[in-house]
């Protein structure tokens, strides 16, 4: 499984969901998330494929 995290920054959250929304429209996504991750805390998405 292949994984790579987009770095984002915290703020108001408007480029997380832009991001957010164009994630569900790619088939090759499995899944992405953004939980608190040691390295980036919620600054960044991780997108599994």
């Amino acid at each position: 499984m292949e994984r790579v995290f987009v770095i984002h920054g915290v703020g108001e959250g408007k480029l997380r969901n832009a991001i957010a929304t164009r994630l569900i429209k790619y088939p090759e996504v499995v899944s992405f998330k953004n939980e608190f991750h040691p390295r980036y805390g919620f600054g960044a998405t991780e997108i599994i494929f």
